[in-house]
């Protein structure tokens, strides 16, 4: 896979695992900030990791757990990599139990470019019966995905640089800036996948 020369970006990876599964999603950040001469990458990584599960734990079942991150820093040539694992468990419990682990809720990843190379798609399983209603999310489950998305969508700042969500082109080659997060209301299916550690 070839990256756009000159651009500095961020690949994060997030591990989840749960009913005999496990799965991944990945998100994509470019910056025009400078790195700062003691930049730390576990930081970065830490606070990252944190502000991803805020939201989406209210979208999954207490069954289902976020493993941590994988977070890929490419600045020029230089690239550095680091694990960062916490345990965040959904928050979705009592009648609430796992619809069956191939059904998932869609993100939709929107860029102001056009075609298939301006889009992509995130996959999340793990979801509570309780915010489903005949495979479309309910009004619960519009709203904690709504929060989630909200999340996805922010520009992250850490050691005076912002990040801002992108779209990677796989067949550009090319980073979009993400403008928007959008849950699906119909349900999806994602052919299952082991993570790549």
């Amino acid at each position: 896979m070839g990256y756009p020369v000159g651009v500095n970006f961020m690949r994060v990876e997030q591990f989840f695992h749960g009913t005999g599964k496990e799965w991944s999603t990945i998100y994509w950040y470019t910056t025009l900030s400078a790195f700062p001469g003691s930049f730390d990458i576990s930081s970065l990584a830490g606070n990252l990791e944190a502000t991803l599960a805020s939201d989406l734990v209210n979208c999954l079942e207490a069954a289902i757990q976020i493993d941590g991150i994988n977070v890929q820093v490419h600045n020029g040539g230089l690239v550095r990599s680091i694990d960062n694992y916490s345990v965040h468990l959904g928050n979705i419990s009592g009648t609430a139990t796992p619809l069956p682990d191939d059904v998932c809720v869609v993100v939709s990843r929107l860029t102001t470019t056009s075609g298939k190379s301006g889009r992509g798609r995130m996959y999340f399983s793990g979801l509570p019966s309780t915010h489903v209603n005949e495979n479309k999310l309910n009004g619960s489950g519009q709203s904690n995905w709504a929060a989630a998305a909200t999340t996805m969508k922010a520009a992250f700042v850490n050691q005076t640089m912002t990040w801002s969500p992108a779209n990677y082109s796989r067949l550009t080659t090319a980073f979009h800036a993400a403008v928007d997060f959008i849950p699906e209301l119909i349900l999806g299916t994602q052919r299952r996948r082991r993570p790549r550690r």
